[in-house]
């Protein structure tokens, strides 16, 4: 099973909430070898954090009786507040050098008052003490202002929330803002601030997480527990599967803060980070441990549950955790032990990530990479961003000499002008929708289409618009199958499986069977290798020795053997298309194989092997060059077949300028 599934069986988490399964309480553990003072101490400590439990899961459960589903938000048209700013700001900012900062002193004040603050340049080697806040803009409609240097600034409501969270009472607090320290009007002190955020991290005295700026009473709920569990660690045994569990942990695993681009940056240069929300707050690394904790602890119930499906359920929520949530990010002041993402890394923790600006998926972590990597990227915010997004690609592909970075595990709706077919679409923009699955490279199996990067067999031209690859065509499609699912586009990959939900067997046995009438098999016998390669093509490379495929060629009886199953086949159909093709690129040979790929794919399209990529790829000829369709899975050539009947003389290369 590919390493995609496991990610996968997390995400589906989101959606299959389990049948509520009574709250366990086992005896509580007897200590041995203590006296028994201590021990009458210590089980009344234990008792009082037991009682303190119950009642913060009863709380939990009565807010999900109320609140059935969770509330959802349409965003609404806005003027981005750079515009809504820019008189203000020319009155209240003045340059900064190349050693200062800005910082804000927000003023003392009870709630209900208006914010007020002041903005002060200061040398970043005698700064005074101060605390960085880490957040999320949130949307910029509606918003929300305060009083900057006497003059009126506008900020979103989540930046406004958290700032009243952080206000004192008495004195005035010293901290340091993204969005009012650095003016965001001024694209050359952005580029500036941007390229020393790693500093300005670093050098703050702590950092303050705002993990929610909304009143959400499950995340206030989720801290108190998770407080509770980490003065009591063996409270956390008496968790079992239950509903509230699985729409709490989700909730706040899903929270739009670990998805924000510039989290990974300011946490790991931060020296001491504390998560706020609301009145109530918990050190980053204490809330961690118990997240990390509670997974391992939900994997382990997995043998012992009742029915298989609890145990999926187990497994899924476990994975979801080691997915979603804290476990995205790296840990506290990492990169000050020099510990940086490597390129290879970079490319897959993206794929979780989104900001407003597409300039940000590059620049927002331009501290998390290794130094001989940061200085091969220019921080420009007047570059388009294709040009930052195809630059990054290039660059991928150069420090790790592969051209996997041209597929991505996701690929979006591809709604950015001027982007190279070879670029991939990574999430910026959170409306953009996901349009396709992939991920074949990602699998356990070794495979290793185009084999190894060869010395001057790639190369970026044209200012690198155009991708000059050798490779191989290994053969021409002829017929493609419409999809027999498609679901709606959706906005993230946490919403991409949410069309599974009601999927049954019957219905890919059906759709299975109507493939087979598509490309005139159904007549057929397994031991026909053009049916092989269907059913290898169909399933993905996924076992099919349980299988009733004959049952299935017939169109009578359960082709799959459970759900399970069932909805793991449907993610590799998910936006995706199987087709027939015509092998002739190598020796001459002419016959028929099959393959799953993009749904765009169209007859005369190229099916190919490029060297330095892992997978095959689909190309379609436009003059005298090709726009790439993405990566495809064609059985008998995934193990670098293709590659290895050249290298002994069958067949020749040819070179694809990709646009």
């Amino acid at each position: 099973m590919w390493t995609i599934l496991s990610l996968i069986s997390g995400i589906l988490a989101i959606f299959l909430l389990s049948v509520v399964v009574p709250l366990v309480r086992q005896p509580i553990q007897q200590l041995v070898g203590q006296d028994d003072h201590v021990q009458e101490h210590d089980d009344s400590r234990y008792e009082q954090a037991t009682e303190e439990f119950g009642k913060i899961v009863d709380k939990i459960v009565r807010y999900y009786q109320k609140f059935k589903t969770s509330p959802t938000s349409v965003e609404e048209p806005y003027t981005p507040l750079e515009q809504l700013n820019a008189s203000s700001a020319s009155l209240i900012y003045w340059s900064l050098n190349p050693d200062e900062i800005r910082l804000i002193q927000l003023q003392p004040g009870y709630p209900g008052e208006p914010l007020i603050c002041s903005a002060f340049n200061v040398r970043r080697s005698s700064a005074p003490s101060y605390t960085a806040l880490s957040y999320v803009w949130g949307s910029q409609a509606n918003p929300g202002w305060l009083h900057l240097n006497n003059e009126p600034m506008f900020i979103t409501q989540n930046l406004r929330s958290c700032l009243h969270q952080l206000r004192s009472r008495d004195e005035p607090v010293t901290l340091w803002i993204d969005a009012l320290a650095i003016n965001q009007t001024d694209t050359q002190e952005r580029n500036q601030q941007v390229s020393i955020m790693r500093d300005i991290y670093s050098g703050a005295a702590k950092t303050i997480v705002c993990l929610d700026p909304s009143n959400n009473e499950v995340v206030t709920l989720i801290l108190d527990l998770f407080s509770l569990f980490h003065s009591n660690p063996n409270l956390v045994s008496r968790l079992s599967l239950s509903a509230w569990l699985y729409r709490a942990i989700t909730t706040v695993g899903g929270l739009s803060y670990w998805q924000r681009v510039w989290v990974t940056q300011e946490v790991m240069y931060s020296r001491d980070v504390t998560l706020v929300h609301q009145s109530h707050s918990m050190p980053y690394t204490a809330f961690t441990t118990v997240w990390t904790r509670l997974a391992a602890h939900l994997k382990s119930l997995a043998p012992d549950a009742e029915t298989q499906q609890d145990t999926l359920r187990l497994v899924e929520l476990s994975s979801f955790m080691t997915t979603f949530g804290p476990s995205v990010l790296p840990s506290p002041s990492s990169a000050l032990a020099e510990s940086y993402i490597p390129l290879d890394t970079w490319i897959k923790t993206i794929q979780h990530k989104k900001a407003t600006n597409p300039c940000d998926i590059v620049f927002g972590h331009y501290g998390c990479f290794p130094p001989e990597v940061r200085r091969k990227i220019e921080i420009d915010y007047s570059a388009p961003p294709a040009l930052v997004w195809a630059g990054m690609a290039q660059l991928v592909a150069e420090q790790t000499r592969s051209l996997d970075v041209i597929l991505p595990e996701h690929c979006y709706a591809r709604t950015m002008p001027d982007l190279p077919s070879w670029t991939p679409q990574w999430c910026a923009d959170p409306k953009t929708p996901l349009s396709a699955g992939s991920g074949f490279k990602y699998a356990r199996r070794p495979y290793a289409a185009g084999g190894k990067w060869r010395e001057g067999g790639c190369e970026f031209i044209e200012g690198g618009r155009v991708l000059s690859v050798e490779g191989l065509e290994v053969g021409r499609v002829d017929v493609v199958a419409s999809p027999g699912f498609k679901p709606t586009k959706v906005a993230d990959r946490s919403e991409m499986f949410a069309w599974l939900r009601d999927i049954q067997g019957e219905e890919v046995d059906a759709y299975f069977s109507r493939l087979c009438r598509v490309f005139g098999l159904q007549a057929e016998s397994l031991g026909n290798p053009r049916v092989a390669s269907f059913v290898d093509a169909f399933a993905a490379g996924d076992e099919t020795d349980e299988w009733n495929v004959e049952e299935g060629f017939a169109g009578r009886g359960n082709l799959i053997p459970d759900r399970r199953r069932a909805m793991t086949i449907m993610v590799h159909h998910f936006g995706r298309a199987m087709c027939s093709y015509q092998v002739s690129g190598l020796s001459g040979e002419s016959h028929v194989g099959y393959c799953l790929g993009s749904d765009q794919i169209i007859p005369g399209d190229r099916v190919c092997v490029l060297f330095g990529c892992s997978v095959p790829v689909v190309l379609r000829e436009e003059g005298q060059y090709f726009a790439l369709l993405g990566d495809v899975y064609v059985p008998g050539w995934m193990m670098g077949e293709a590659v290895q009947r050249f290298d002994t003389g069958d067949g020749r290369k040819a070179t694809f300028l990709i646009i």
